[in-house]
């Protein structure tokens, strides 16, 4: 006589099977999507150091800040559309520095889009975004979709683009500039700061990637 299983077990055993998927498979899903962003901030530093290197060749010098685009006064005080921190729209200056971005970075310059909200950590509201018109006033998108911010001494990426979540320590990571045309962590946001639910969130959590060898263990 063959013994099999009755039609209760296998619905016993399935609904096992159902049960410890369910338990498991958000934290596989979540783990998986951690190495997506890192991998995409990887590239992201690539492509903005291979544009740095390149700018810096071409104009012969060895410190970033001694470029057309990047003079410390340009850095601090120019925005991608060309125009000052101030009301002056006819700051030359400020046109070399938006110039500079379109020539290494190979990407558009677009205006923020009103619908293109950064949140702090794990806040979605609307409400809770960080103002991000008044930081970047202008973004540049590049063909596979990252966005580049540029804030004072350094930028800020959006890995993913405009795709959600669009947040601080995720998708979204600041980083600055040394003088050899490499980008570093923000000395004065260390690591441990990583992840707070406020604006300088994607700054220490860049440091706390870096220090774990390119992992997101938060």
């Amino acid at each position: 006589m063959k013994k099999g299983f009755t039609l209760a077990e296998v619905l016993i055993t399935l609904g096992i099977i159902g049960i410890v998927a369910a338990m498991t498979m958000p934290s596989l899903i979540a783990n998986y999507q951690k190495k997506v962003w890192v991998n995409q901030l990887k590239k992201s530093v690539s492509i903005v150091e291979q544009g740095i290197r390149l700018m810096m060749a071409d104009e012969g010098v060895d410190n970033i800040y001694y470029t057309t685009t990047f003079a410390p006064v340009k850095a601090n005080e120019c925005r991608l559309d060309g125009k000052g921190s101030s009301a002056d729209e006819e700051n030359f200056s400020c046109i070399d520095y938006a110039n500079g971005f379109k020539k290494y970075f190979n990407g558009e310059i677009q205006a923020v889009p009103p619908d293109y909200i950064w949140h702090y950590y794990d806040i979605i509201s609307d409400a809770d975004d960080v103002g991000l018109i008044n930081i970047c006033r202008s973004i540049m998108v590049l063909n596979d979709g990252m966005i580049i911010c540029p804030i004072g001494n350094g930028v800020s990426v959006d890995v993913n683009g405009y795709k959600r979540p669009n947040m601080f320590g995720k998708d979204i990571f600041s980083f600055e500039f040394a003088e050899d045309g490499h980008v570093k962590a923000f000395e004065n946001e260390p690591a441990s700061k990583c992840p707070d639910k406020t604006p300088n969130a994607d700054l220490a959590c860049f440091a706390r990637i870096i220090e774990n060898g390119w992992v997101m263990d938060y």
